[in-house]
């Protein structure tokens, strides 16, 4: 596998059970692409959302947090998202947990700019 950004953040989506199938995989891998370009943004999760929505030429930038929201919930409720404590080799959180969408794209923006997928 190339270590390119998306590379890895495709990986790591679908080590958690998030696939290309899910609705939001678009606008999730977008969204962890560019937090890793600009960690800043995480902070600014309107301008990260519009960022993600006109990449993907949405006008409504509420289905981008609402797919995004929804795809997570999906890998939770398979149980693969309890996967990012073998991402990362210790306990991020527990298996029954539901993160939040900035949580959940900075954990994985984080994989990659930790080098984490090297180990």
């Amino acid at each position: 596998m190339k270590e390119t950004k998306e590379n890895v953040a495709r990986y790591a989506l679908e080590q958690l059970g998030i696939n290309k199938k899910h609705n939001g995989f678009d606008f999730l891998l977008d969204a962890i692409v560019k937090v890793i370009s600009n960690p800043k943004l995480i902070f600014n999760l309107p301008k990260l959302y519009k960022a993600v929505a006109d990449k993907n030429n949405i006008e409504i930038e509420t289905r981008v947090v609402s797919d995004i929201r929804n795809s997570i919930a999906l890998a939770s409720k398979s149980g693969k998202l309890a996967n990012i404590n073998k991402l990362y080799g210790f306990q991020v959180f527990y298996p029954t947990y539901t993160p939040r969408n900035a949580e959940f794209i900075r954990l994985i923006a984080e994989y990659y700019i930790l080098k984490l997928y090297i180990a």
